[in-house]
């Protein structure tokens, strides 16, 4: 899927905007998340909107030197680290 990462300086923290074409979404685009099993029978905006948004996730838990994917919990919620 195509994305644009983009961060912006706010309040001493950073924001961290990922744009992203949902027409250039692929299944294939799932394969790197731990979790892309459970992703599997959700529909096609869903998934594009879970992938931009771990993308996110990613690119701001860097910050705090964190390298890893927010997991998917019991109610779909993000687990974060």
């Amino acid at each position: 899927m195509k994305t644009t990462h983009t961060s912006l300086p706010f309040a001493g923290h950073t924001l961290h905007f990922v744009e992203f074409d949902p027409a250039s979404f692929r299944e294939q685009d799932l394969l790197w998340l731990p979790h892309y099993a459970q992703l599997q029978h959700a529909g096609r905006k869903r998934k594009t909107e879970h992938l931009a948004g771990r993308i996110a996730a990613i690119y701001a838990l860097r910050e705090y030197g964190y390298k890893c994917v927010p997991a998917i919990g019991e109610l779909r919620q993000p687990v974060w680290p």
